[in-house]
């Protein structure tokens, strides 16, 4: 999990002090599980530094962790090769990309578009950098039996057709995990009203998804609680987790869903960190920064819209969504996310619509 010289809005990702949550219950699960509320892990918490600077998360550590797969079917048959290059007519995939609209949300990688339009331009043929899985990649977190919260960049310009959300999974196309990994479609797609891809970090970057069918708690299945608004997390530290990129850059990434601890920044210490890299970035009051001023821990491409978490009491909280950054784990350029106790009215008022 890391973030490389230039916005990743696309790529994306303890003392206690006025800290006060909300915590919305939630029923007990029909397994043999204690848990009766939100924000409680089962699974052992194994992380202790690769996303970029962290390690593996061990299994059911945040159960609420999900998996997000965003593309149209035309665009995932292109991306079925693993770190490959396929040439294609460039008359074909421009009818195809004008037709569903691409984005740089399809593929979580802003090299990947640069390499598609300049191919485009200079030999008419698109050279496309495909995964194993196809389509781009988000994270996100469970936060009720039907709704899971992501970045809106993920998500603004997709269809719900076209979205599916795995809960309970650790290792990605492993049969061999303790308990089973389970995928949603999804029904509704509800960005903030405020949203707006910007040249810098995208503003009010959060979505709530509305899944096809309820959630089943398990041990490794269960949400996470939301803050009360207006919550200030300064100088606490959080973790930040996902499947994104292990080094600035990397078209690798981890299958074992990896995990970072990372210190909550104030926004304007982030601002003279950015800018003395020659960054003039604006970090607006619904954002928070995370990560140190030496680099090393960050959130990275494919990190985008999982969670920024604290625990406090056995009990964890989600303080942020992986947003934006300008590289990953690099000196003075802290990880930008989306601050979840700005807009947790908006998000919970989302979850009762549908």
């Amino acid at each position: 999990m890391l973030h490389e010289g230039y916005p990743v809005n696309a790529f994306r990702r303890m003392r206690m002090r006025n800290f006060t949550v909300a915590c919305r219950p939630i029923a007990a699960p029909s397994v043999s599980l204690s848990v009766r509320s939100c924000g409680i892990a089962v699974g052992k918490q194994q992380a202790q530094r690769r996303i970029v600077g962290g390690d593996d998360a061990g299994f059911g550590s945040f159960p609420w962790q999900a998996y997000i797969r965003i593309g149209s079917s035309s665009i995932c048959k292109i991306l079925q090769m693993q770190h490959a290059y396929v040439d294609i007519r460039a008359n074909w995939l421009e009818a195809v990309l004008d037709r569903e609209r691409l984005h740089n949300t399809w593929f979580n990688d802003p090299l990947t578009i640069s390499a598609l339009r300049s191919q485009a331009r200079l030999r008419n043929v698109y050279k496309v950098i495909g995964t194993k899985d196809g389509c781009d990649r988000c994270g996100g977190s469970l936060i009720s039996r039907r709704h899971v919260v992501t970045a809106g960049h993920c998500v603004a310009r997709a269809q719900p057709r076209h979205v599916r959300v795995t809960l309970g999974d650790y290792v990605i196309n492993s049969a061999a995990e303790p308990l089973p990994a389970y995928t949603f479609g999804v029904r509704a797609i509800k960005v903030h009203p405020l949203f707006k891809f910007t040249p810098q970090a995208d503003r009010f970057d959060v979505a709530v998804l509305t899944l096809d069918r309820s959630v089943h708690y398990m041990p490794h299945i269960a949400p996470i609680c939301l803050p009360e608004r207006g919550s200030d997390f300064l100088g606490q530290y959080g973790w930040a987790a996902g499947w994104g990129a292990l080094s600035p850059g990397s078209r690798l990434r981890p299958r074992t869903l990896q995990a970072v601890d990372v210190p909550v920044l104030d926004n304007r210490v982030c601002e003279r960190w950015h800018r003395a890299n020659g960054i003039n970035v604006v970090i607006y009051p619904e954002m928070l920064c995370a990560g140190y001023r030496g680099g090393g821990k960050d959130s990275c491409q494919g990190d985008s819209g999982g969670p920024l978490m604290l625990e406090r009491s056995g009990r964890w909280y989600l303080i942020g969504v992986v947003s934006a950054g300008y590289s990953c784990a690099s000196r003075g350029q802290p990880g930008i996310y989306h601050r979840v106790a700005h807009t947790v009215d908006w998000i919970s008022h989302a979850t009762t619509l549908s």
